[in-house]
């Protein structure tokens, strides 16, 4: 869910990458513009395989069956959802494979971020803020209070342009999106 999500809009960032120097994040805009291209990449079969097959898998090319939210609630694994399966705040914590094994999706997006050097605020540690175009600030480990993306915006738009780790360390977007590249081209094959 959150994994397969990361992974594939780390795919959309080389779209990014790839697009001309004008406003490239708000190019993607339109009424669901972003979420059009989401399910393209989630619901194409070759690259579910690929994700499915690589060695960052906990699950040896199976997806999980189900995950746990923080809060103790047990939900399904789908690539399916499109908002957050847990009730209230909670988040997807830990998830459960085929063959029993359980992993914490934490641990996982910190393999995924040390096995393609993503930029990163220290395993384990989140941003203490992040900025938005108009200026802005959000905490990342803050309860969301209200739907959507933090940042206001269309589709990419609505990424944050930076976020400040507690040492003083900005990881600016295009810094990310340009660290994802070795990570797409990995699934992408």
């Amino acid at each position: 869910m959150e994994t397969n999500f990361l992974i594939s809009l780390l795919c959309l960032l080389s779209m990014v990458a790839a697009a001309p120097q004008q406003d490239f994040l708000q190019s993607l805009g339109g009424k669901g513009g972003f979420q059009k291209i989401l399910d393209k990449i989630l619901t194409n079969p070759v690259i579910q395989q690929r994700i499915l097959k690589n060695k960052l898998n906990p699950c040896d090319g199976d997806p999980p069956t189900t995950c746990q939210c923080d809060d103790g609630e047990t939900i399904p694994f789908s690539i399916k959802y499109r908002k957050n399966p847990c009730s209230g705040t909670a988040r997807p914590d830990q998830c459960t494979c085929p063959k029993g094994n359980s992993f914490q999706l934490k641990d996982l997006a910190d393999d995924v971020i040390n096995e393609f050097n993503l930029p990163n605020c220290g395993r384990g540690v989140q941003p203490s803020f992040c900025t938005c175009r108009d200026g802005s600030t959000f905490s990342p480990q803050a309860p969301k209070t209200k739907d959507g993306p933090p940042c206001e915006g269309i589709g990419l738009g609505a990424l944050p342009t930076s976020c400040t780790c507690p040492g003083g360390n900005t990881i600016t977007t295009n810094d990310f999106i340009s660290s994802a590249l070795p990570a797409i081209q990995d699934l992408l094959g």
